[in-house]
């Protein structure tokens, strides 16, 4: 991928990384861009500071001037700083004055090396073009990670050079420039268009896995919290009504064993319970997650490889395409915390077709005399091209942005279903405790609150309480349907009257 810019060194820089500029801040075309930069974002004030330690300008905005007033403050000649203030639609300039706080946008490049303002915002970039025309600047690149470049012209039309993902440059139109000066603005608007692709496909959260992988890892972690609902459900007071003999009797069996394993968890002191309900209900959006949507995203990694195996879950549900569907969530959730980011460099094609059309651009012969019906036919050729490109891009734009939002709603229904899992994991595991066969049980302990061990064991002793009820209600129901033994015969009365 190539972008324009003149050959050479910058004539002026400012540059945030090294926290240094070259040129001067009080320049009165930077201060002029400045106003512009202020009046467009609101602001009714800003402050200029160039010495050792500070460089850089501060836009803030007041109610009204007695709040203004109320703030100032007045600084030493050798700290250089200077205050403009807008009053009656004129900006004043107030030397050797400070108005602190209110600070609403900020560029300091040495003290604190803060920068509050997004430099590709619109209103920013304008300012830049302003000070560039006052200074007679040919171009300027914008990069977020270093810092504004200018230059003046060399009298050549822009070379074609790779640079970073973040930068963008700007140039001057001029007929001294021939045929490819006349195609170098749409070669840098098509530039802008891709790399506009590249910020559309990293809106992208998960690009490792498509839509439909999503949607299967979805269904599974949803049968999964049914079977682990269904086997819980069992223990219920209901349930034990629906029971025959035997399995009344199994099932007061592992009732008594999970209860005794239970006491013996709440005993040991090796382990704490959590004082909370643990929360790991994440919240996924486009782009980069939030550092708590990771921090949960880890910790449901960390339970998932913790318990989501045989020994915990039992050999009936833990089957080889359960693992296998399993170790695909946990491939999902790694992604989320990895994403896949792409540059100009890895761009997929189908997210830029601009590149041949740029490539024929940036390769155009303007050795041609410009007005020959041979160049005169290329740039009609070229133009079609572009054109063309620029449709295709435009579909391709759409494409892209329908399909993410499909994505994210699905990944929406994946992360409720995900956050349902630990919960009734964990009810699950508690109840089936006198099946597992792992003797130390601290670990479940660690990821568990005294409220759902206590909600866990009650619902136990009902489930207990029930069956015992159940069988002693069977058991009487058996004697009383029973015929009883007779003490007594009866005759045949017929022959003999009554007295």
């Amino acid at each position: 991928m190539a972008e324009a810019m003149f050959a050479g060194s910058s004539d002026a820089y400012i540059n945030w990384a090294g926290g240094s500029s070259h040129f001067d801040l009080y320049d009165p075309a930077f201060i002029t861009a400045l106003q512009h930069l202020a009046t467009s974002k609101g602001c009714d004030t800003f402050a200029i500071r160039q010495d050792y330690y500070y460089c850089g300008f501060w836009l803030k905005r007041f109610e009204n001037s007695d709040e203004r007033t109320q703030s100032r403050h007045e600084c030493r000649p050798k700290d250089n700083i200077t205050n403009w203030c807008l009053q009656d639609g004129e900006w004043i300039r107030h030397p050797n004055v400070d108005f602190p706080f209110n600070d609403v946008y900020m560029m300091e490049l040495k003290h604190d090396k803060k920068i509050s303002i997004d430099p590709w915002d619109a209103d920013f970039v304008q300012a830049i073009q302003l000070f560039a025309d006052h200074k007679s600047y040919e171009l300027f690149s914008i990069s977020k990670a270093s810092g504004i470049h200018f230059k003046s012209s060399s009298g050549q039309p822009p070379k074609p050079f790779a640079l970073a993902n973040d930068t963008i440059c700007w140039f001057r139109r001029s007929a001294n420039h021939g045929v490819q000066g006349l195609f170098a603005p749409m070669e840098c608007n098509a530039m802008e268009l891709c790399r506009a692709s590249v910020e559309e496909a990293n809106k992208d959260p998960i690009p490792q896995f498509g839509t439909p992988a999503i949607e299967r890892a979805t269904v599974f972690l949803q049968e999964t919290t049914s079977t682990l609902d269904e086997y819980i459900s069992a223990f219920s007071e209901k349930a034990v009504e629906n029971c025959n003999d035997q399995q009344l009797q199994d099932r007061l069996l592992k009732i008594r064993e999970s209860s005794r394993r239970m006491t013996l968890l709440f005993g040991d002191a090796h382990a704490c319970f959590l004082d909370y309900d643990m929360d790991l209900q994440i919240s996924l959006t486009e782009s980069q997650q939030t550092d708590e949507t990771c921090r949960r995203t880890n910790q449901l990694q960390l339970f998932l490889e913790r318990f989501g195996h045989a020994d915990w879950l039992g050999g009936i549900l833990v089957t080889a395409e359960f693992s296998a569907k399993l170790k695909q969530v946990m491939a999902i959730l790694e992604a989320l915390l990895k994403p896949t980011k792409f540059s100009l460099e890895n761009m997929p094609p189908r997210f830029n077709v601009l590149e041949s059309v740029l490539s024929a651009l940036s390769h155009h012969d303007c050795t041609l005399h410009l007005g020959s019906i041979e160049q005169a036919r290329r740039l009609a050729d070229l133009t079609q091209k572009l054109t063309q490109a620029f449709e295709e891009q435009e579909v391709a734009q759409n494409t892209v942005c329908r399909q993410r939002q499909d994505k994210m709603d699905q990944l929406r229904s994946f992360a409720e279903a995900l956050g349902k899992i630990p919960a009734t994991m964990s009810k699950y595991m508690l109840i089936r405790l006198g099946d597992i066969c792992i003797q130390d049980l601290s670990p479940l302990k660690e990821w568990i609150s005294l409220k759902q061990f206590t909600d866990a064991h009650m619902m136990l002793e009902a489930s207990r309480d029930a069956a015992v009820e159940q069988k002693a209600f069977r058991r009487l129901n058996a004697q009383l349907s029973s015929p009883a033994p007779s003490t007594t015969s009866w005759t045949d009365a017929t022959d003999f009257e009554m007295p």
